[in-house]
C-alpha cells in the first residue's frame, strides 16, 4: 500500500531580513486520520479509514547555517531544524498522524497524536493540556544579533473528562516559549519562562524533544542505529510492556528499581516501548542523540540545569521501526523522545510558590563526525577516548572559528612533565581527531596524571584527568586490578652491565611474561611456570615488564638496564 508521506508546502507570504536572519511565513500540510474534537479538546469522533490533509500556518527563521520552522497553532512547536551544511533534518515528524489510546484514561484529554519537534508541556505530566492547542504569539522581535519569536499561554483550561490522576487543576500560570535564532549561529535557542500569580500551585513542566538527527528532509525519523548520549551512570525503570526494561541492564537496587546505564542508550536494544528516568536526577547540562549511520547528532544544552533535574527516556523501540503506518491500529512510530522537567518524574509535582518566576534557556546544537560526546556547548563539542594507558584520542567539532583550544598537561605529583596547546580547527561539516601517544613524548617511562582541558579566552571550560603509563598498551580498565602477584614478584637486576634481568617467583604457577621497549615493541615473551626467568642480551634503557597469571591477575613493573 502506498505510504502517506508528509508534505511541506512553502507559501511565501511575507519575508523579512533581521540582522542576517530571514523570517517568512509559510504553510505546512500534514496528513492524519480524520477526527473531531469537542470544546474541551477531547475526541468527539474519529475515523479508522479516512485520511485528511491539515494546514498549519508556520514561521520560518533562517540564517546561513540553520533553518527552523515553528508552528504556534498546534502546541507551540519547533517542527523542523535543518542544519544547512549537511542538508539534514534534526527533528522528527510523524509521517501520518493517528489519534490513539482514546478513552484509555492515560492522557489529560484522554487521547494523543504524535506530530513533531520540540514543544512545551504543562501544567500536567505526559503531554500536558496544551499539546494540540493554539498558542498566542507576537510578531518576530528584532534583537541586536538575531530574531526572537515569542509564544505564550496562560493555564485556564479545565477538561471535565480528564482522568482522575490529573489533579493540578487550573493554575493560571503563564508559560512563555520563545524561539531565538541568532546571526551566523549553528544552533537555535528556546527560552522558557513560567510566571505564577498570587497563590501557590502544584504543577509540572516538561520540554519534549523528538530527535531525528542526520535524517533526510523527506523522511525525518530516528535511525534505529541511534544512541542516546546522556551523561549518567544509573536510571530508574518506569513502565514497559511485560516489564521488559527490567532485563535490559544490570540491577543496582530494588525499590525503586535502579539499573546501570549500559544497554538502554542504544535504540536497537529497545525491543518494545518503555519509560525510564535519570536516577536520582539529571545534573549535567547536556544530553542528545547521535545517529551512527552518519555520526550526526543533536544536543540539548541548558544554561541552568538545576531548574530541570528531571530527564525522561521514551522510545517506541522495534515496533516503531517496522510499523505499517497505513494500519490505523499500528500507532507506533520510529522516534526517540527525551524530556526535561521541573520534577524528577511524571506525576511528581513541582511546588511553585506565589509570584514565583522561573526562567532558563535551552540551546539545540548539532554535531558532525562525533560518535560520542563528553562535552558540548553552543560552539564546540568533543569526544575523548583512552584506548590504552599509553594513548588518548580526542575528536573536536567546532562549526565556526571561536578560538577554542585544548591543553594537554602531564603531571608527576606536583611536577609538570609536559604541556602542549592544540588549536582547534573549525569546519561546519567535519570533525578533527588528535592522537596522543605518551611514549612519543619527551618524558621518562613512568606513571603520570594527564589532563585534557577545553580553553577559551584563557578560561578552562571543561577538564578531564586520566591515569597514563608511558609505553603501557593495556586497556585502562586493567590498571586497578588487585593482583596477588604483587606479593609474589621480586625483580632483581643482575649483571646490569651485560643487560640481564632476573624475575623470581615464589611458586610454579603458570604465567605469561612480556617485556616491552619504549616504542611499545615486544622484545621478550614467554609463557612459563618456572620460579626464575632470565632475560638476557638487553641493551641499555628502560623497559616495561607485564606479567599475567591464569587467574587474570596482572602486574606491570618498570625496569632499567644500565
Amino acid at each position: 500500500m502506498k505510504r502517506h508521506l508528509l508534505i511541506l508546502l512553502f507559501s511565501i507570504l511575507h519575508t523579512y531580513a533581521f540582522a542576517q536572519v530571514q523570517v517568512r511565513d509559510t504553510t505546512l500540510v500534514w496528513q492524519h486520520y480524520d477526527y473531531t474534537l469537542d470544546e474541551h479538546y477531547s475526541i468527539a469522533s474519529f475515523s479508522t479509514t479516512e485520511i485528511v490533509e491539515r494546514e498549519f500556518k508556520g514561521i520560518v527563521l533562517e540564517n546561513e547555517l540553520v533553518k527552523i520552522t515553528v508552528v504556534p497553532e498546534f502546541g507551540a512547536r519547533v517542527v523542523s531544524f535543518i542544519y544547512k551544511p549537511t542538508g539534514h533534518e534534526q527533528l522528527y515528524t510523524n509521517e501520518l498522524g493517528v489519534p490513539y489510546l482514546i478513552g484509555d484514561n492515560i492522557f489529560y484529554h484522554d487521547w494523543l497524536m504524535q506530530y513533531a519537534g520540540v514543544f512545551p508541556t504543562f501544567p500536567e505530566p505526559e503531554h500536558g493540556k496544551y499539546w494540540c492547542v493554539p498558542w498566542n504569539q507576537k510578531a518576530p522581535e528584532v534583537l541586536s544579533d538575531g530574531v526572537r519569536l515569542s509564544m505564550w499561554l496562560q493555564d485556564n483550561l479545565d477538561n471535565p473528562q480528564r482522568p482522575s490522576q490529573y489533579n493540578n487543576g487550573v493554575t493560571n500560570v503563564t508559560c512563555y516559549f520563545d524561539v531565538i535564532l541568532r546571526e551566523g549561529a549553528s544552533n537555535f535557542e528556546v527560552n522558557v519562562r513560567l510566571e505564577n500569580l498570587a497563590v501557590d500551585n502544584n504543577l509540572e513542566y516538561w520540554t519534549c524533544v523528538t530527535f531525528a538527527p542526520g535524517s533526510t528532509v523527506e523522511n525525518p525519523r530516528t535511525s534505529f542505529n541511534s544512541e542516546m548520549i546522556v551523561p549518567i551512570d544509573q536510571y530508574e525503570v518506569g513502565w514497559s510492556p511485560g516489564n521488559w526494561l527490567t532485563s535490559i541492564d544490570k540491577l543496582v537496587s530494588n525499590g525503586p528499581r535502579v539499573q546501570e546505564y549500559t544497554n538502554l542508550p542504544l535504540l536497537k536494544n529497545w525491543e518494545e516501548q518503555g519509560i525510564a528516568y535519570a536516577y536520582p536526577s539529571f545534573k549535567k547540562d547536556f544530553y542528545g542523540v547521535i545517529n551512527h549511520d552518519n555520526e550526526e547528532g543533536l544536543f540539548r544544552i541548558s544554561n541552568d540545569q538545576s531548574l530541570t533535574p528531571g530527564l525522561k527516556f521514551w522510545a517506541w523501540g522495534e515496533p516503531g521501526e517496522n510499523v505499517d503506518v497505513s494500519d490505523f491500529y499500528a500507532y507506533e512510530r520510529p522516534n526517540v523522545e527525551l524530556w526535561s522537567g521541573l520534577s524528577q518524574q511524571f506525576f511528581k509535582d513541582y511546588k511553585m510558590a506565589a509570584y514565583e518566576r522561573l526562567e532558563w534557556t535551552e540551546t539545540y546544537m548539532p554535531s558532525v563526525g562525533l560518535s560520542h560526546v563528553d562535552y558540548i556547548d553552543k560552539h564546540f563539542a568533543w569526544d575523548l577516548e583512552q584506548p590504552s594507558l599509553n594513548r588518548i584520542n580526542f575528536t573536536t567539532f567546532q562549526p565556526l572559528e571561536k578560538e577554542y583550544k585544548v591543553q594537554l598537561l602531564v603531571m608527576d605529583d606536583e611536577e609538570e612533565m609536559y604541556q602542549k596547546i592544540y588549536t582547534v580547527q573549525s569546519s561546519t561539516v567535519q570533525s578533527f581527531k588528535e592522537e596522543i601517544i605518551f611514549s612519543e613524548l619527551n618524558i621518562p617511562v613512568d606513571k603520570y596524571k594527564a589532563s585534557l582541558s577545553v580553553i577559551k579566552e584563557d578560561k578552562v571550560l571543561h577538564s578531564e584527568t586520566f591515569n597514563v603509563t608511558v609505553g603501557d598498551e593495556r586497556d585502562p580498565s586493567e590498571e586497578d586490578v588487585i593482583s596477588s602477584l604483587e606479593k609474589e614478584l621480586v625483580v632483581q637486576f643482575k649483571n646490569q652491565n651485560t643487560g640481564q634481568i632476573d624475575i623470581v617467583f615464589s611458586d610454579h604457577s603458570q604465567r605469561l611474561i612480556q617485556l616491552y621497549d619504549l616504542e611499545g615493541r615486544v622484545v621478550f615473551q614467554q609463557n612459563t611456570n618456572l620460579t626464575e626467568v632470565k632475560i638476557t642480551a638487553l641493551t641499555k634503557g628502560i623497559y616495561i615488564v607485564n606479567i599475567q597469571d591464569n587467574n587474570q591477575n596482572k602486574l606491570t613493573k618498570k625496569v632499567g638496564i644500565l
